[in-house]
């Protein structure tokens, strides 16, 4: 998939407080290294036989505290942002025109990855993708300009889908 022209990454979150509240329990499991996700059916807690479905993805981020299925460690905001925001960047440094979307259910954790924690430091660790790559452009764009080769004009376009209305 790596030539592919479109890249599709999961994101799997840790349960919130009212799903712990609940007494949730996940019907997924991942496999970071083959970048599956696996669901059982939920009356199975095995995660292999009838009921069973794996789906393929390019990247799969486990973000839950406890290792996921073999092992993998939580993926950090600079974990995601070096999949898939730093390669952004360089495509769109190579001439190409880039695009990230974020795409789930309310608090499926889209805000998080793409914006961060509510951080105090522009770049700190908790920054999502978003500020990420706004940092690293700007990092760029001030060494190619300091080089003396060229000046360099950055439009950038950000907008949210909500209750079908469009904000910017």
């Amino acid at each position: 998939m790596e030539s592919d022209s479109v890249k599709v990454s999961v994101r799997v979150r840790p349960f919130n407080k009212r799903e712990q509240g609940n007494n949730m329990t996940s019907v997924i499991a991942t496999d970071t290294r083959k970048a599956t996700v696996t669901m059982c059916n939920r009356n199975r807690k095995e995660m292999t036989g009838e009921g069973t479905k794996i789906f393929q993805f390019d990247h799969v981020f486990w973000s839950v505290e406890t290792p996921d299925a073999c092992g993998a460690r939580p993926a950090a905001q600079a974990d995601v942002f070096r999949t898939i925001g730093y390669p952004l960047v360089q495509h769109a440094f190579d001439g190409f025109n880039s695009c990230l979307f974020a795409y789930g259910q309310t608090g499926s954790g889209k805000t998080y990855t793409m914006m961060g924690a509510d951080v105090k430091t522009l770049g700190g660790e908790g920054s999502g993708v978003t500020p990420r790559i706004c940092l690293e452009i700007f990092a760029r764009k001030a060494s190619v300009e300091a080089e003396g080769h060229s000046r360099w004009s950055v439009e950038l376009g950000y907008v949210e889908v909500y209750n079908e209305r469009v904000s910017d």
